[in-house]
């Protein structure tokens, strides 16, 4: 959730690059991204006299981990025996 300070008489619309707006209203917008990587939301003034400059914030997205794919060690074990190892993704 990312939220600004308002002013008052003035408009606000949010944008987001790799995500989908899940809700928003003129002071505070939740997003859902959808893409890792370097991302962007941009908040757009507005008023009776039109458009102001769009603020820009810079988001980098990091995706989750991967779950490991392969786990070794015995099945039956005793206790404080054995130790078992992932191999990474």
């Amino acid at each position: 959730t990312y939220s600004i300070v308002t002013v008052n008489g003035v408009e606000y619309s949010w944008a987001a690059t790799g995500g989908t707006l899940i809700s928003y209203n003129q002071h505070t917008a939740s997003i859902n991204w959808t893409a890792p990587g370097p991302q962007t939301v941009t908040i757009t003034p507005s008023n009776a006299c039109g458009n102001g400059s769009p603020e820009n914030i810079p988001i980098n997205v990091i995706a989750p981990p991967q779950k490991p794919t392969v786990i070794s060690g015995n099945a039956t074990t005793c206790l404080g025996d054995e130790r078992y190892s992932i191999t990474s993704a």
